[in-house]
């Protein structure tokens, strides 16, 4: 009688196994996220609001309000993300066991992974606005006889709206698996998107812009006093203040946008790679590889984004401080 031995299952297949999880997790999330009430009011109240500032009246009201349109839906992807971490602990109970079924990272994969849908969500948005835009033909800025009716966003400034989604995201996940009591977090994160919502011209004023989570376009600039209106040149766009009495420059600064995109998505990075830190770790393990790399590109990504808004003020930290800007 002889003994047959049963080759076994080669290494190769481990990568497709890790991701099984991964993804089951992941729908199971998204399909979670989908049916959240919270959800449901956020984008009623996001759809009432671009409805009810659809008629703004002064220079580049309308134009400006599009990432506004979408710190709602930012303020309640931080609390689904804050909650679907918080799953692994509670205040009143310790972490959940190293020997889960599933591994704390692989959790913390899948959460993320779906977060993923509300992003997509702000991506479908964003493109309805666009192309709604350019039906209707563009937007106004500027006063007569030096305005425009046709001005139109810019790549950079529909990439912004869907970066800040998936942001609040990765910090929602990466607080909730930092921190065991919830509460504290959620209301600090309430009051923010209150501020960057209702009062975000506060946090256009140098140098606060350089590192805003929301930043609007176009740029006003000082351009004169009110008797010097014949004395701009002809391809600058104007409109007078009523109150100070004088006149200002609008125009869309691309790489002040473009680095403001670029921050945010290093803000991101960070966020993830700190999501996925596992507790106890020491060695160079594969994860912790990983998370390092995140980390190195999240702070390249985030100087590199604060560097080009400064080099596009002229470092004077006023925005609008060197470039002659266009409306698109």
């Amino acid at each position: 009688m002889s003994a047959v031995a049963t080759p076994l299952a080669s290494a190769a297949p481990r990568v497709t196994v890790a991701r099984q999880p991964i993804l089951a997790l992941a729908r199971v999330e998204a399909r979670r996220h989908l049916r959240s009430p919270l959800l449901l009011v956020v984008l009623v109240f996001s759809a009432f609001h671009a409805w009810s500032m659809s008629e703004v009246d002064w220079s580049g009201g309308t134009y400006a309000n599009l990432p506004l349109y979408f710190v709602p839906l930012a303020g309640g992807t931080f609390f689904l993300g804050l909650r679907s971490a918080g799953r692994d602990r509670r205040a009143d109970l310790p972490p959940l066991g190293e020997d889960c079924a599933l591994d704390e990272r692989v959790r913390t994969a899948g959460r993320l992974l779906g977060l993923a849908v509300l992003p997509a969500i702000a991506a479908a948005a964003v493109l309805v606005v666009a192309v709604a835009s350019r039906i209707e033909g563009g937007y106004w800025i500027g006063d007569a006889p030096r305005r425009t009716d046709t001005a139109l966003h810019t790549p950079f400034e529909l990439l912004q709206p869907i970066v800040l989604v998936a942001f609040a995201g990765a910090a929602g996940v990466a607080a909730g698996r930092r921190f065991r009591h919830r509460t504290p977090i959620a209301v600090l994160a309430g009051v923010m998107t209150l501020l960057l919502w209702g009062v975000w011209w506060a946090f256009q004023w140098a140098p606060m812009f350089v590192v805003s989570l929301v930043q609007t376009q176009p740029i006003r600039r000082f351009a004169g006093p009110g008797s010097a209106a014949s004395s701009f040149p002809d391809h600058w766009l104007v409109s007078y203040d009523d109150y100070e009495h004088f006149w200002v420059r609008e125009y869309v600064d691309q790489p002040l946008i473009g680095g403001h995109v670029l921050y945010l998505t290093g803000l991101t990075v960070l966020c993830v790679g700190a999501a996925l830190r596992g507790r106890g770790e020491g060695a160079a393990t594969q994860p912790t590889v990983l998370r390092r790399r995140l980390r190195w590109i999240g702070w390249a990504c985030l100087a590199g984004g604060i560097l080009i808004q400064l080099w596009s003020t002229g470092f004077a930290l006023t925005p609008g401080g060197t470039g002659e800007g266009q409306i698109p």
